[in-house]
């Protein structure tokens, strides 16, 4: 690490999470401010490479890391010093640079639910099939990843299956 820099941050979440976004909005404007004292690395993951990250992160870095929310954002600069969750991030990032963040929340949901689309659609080769599933009037949407390179014949039978055009012949 170059001796001007003073933090090198690390913020890795799923990139449907509004937190993330405004973490990672933080994160650029600090380095904007500062940018020989700060660099940046911004890791966003599906759900399930996120807790996939986040496991072997836990296992390689171990101490507070091990005890980090999976439904949050983590942050952490320098190699292993641990900040926290988004929420706790922020707060230190208000404590130690005075950054406070005028935005609304609306924006970083906007933001989440574009970088998700934009994810989804730039991934070349592959499909997605997308189910709702309603349990006790709780509507979740589940994403499936396809992964038609390896097996064409039974990703386009599984999308047939999703839209209601598999047929018993």
């Amino acid at each position: 690490m170059d001796a001007a820099v003073a933090y090198k941050f690390v913020l890795a979440g799923k990139v449907n999470d509004p937190l993330f976004h405004k973490c990672q909005a933080c994160l650029e404007r600090l380095q904007e401010e500062r940018p020989k004292e700060l660099t940046v690395e911004v890791l966003s993951f599906f759900e399930t490479q996120w807790e996939e990250y986040l496991n072997a992160l836990q296992v390689e870095k171990k101490g507070p890391f091990f005890t980090h929310n999976v439904s949050s954002p983590i942050v952490f600069f320098n190699d292993n010093i641990y900040v926290g969750d988004g929420e706790t991030f922020l707060e230190w990032a208000l404590n130690e640079f005075r950054y406070v963040d005028s935005e609304s929340p609306q924006v970083y949901k906007k933001r989440a639910e574009d970088a998700y689309k934009k994810l989804i659609e730039g991934t070349p080769g592959r499909n997605y099939a997308f189910l709702d599933i309603n349990v006790d009037g709780d509507v979740q949407k589940v994403v499936i990843e396809l992964f038609s390179e390896f097996a064409p014949k039974t990703c386009s039978n599984f999308l047939k299956i999703c839209s209601g055009e598999a047929h018993n012949d």
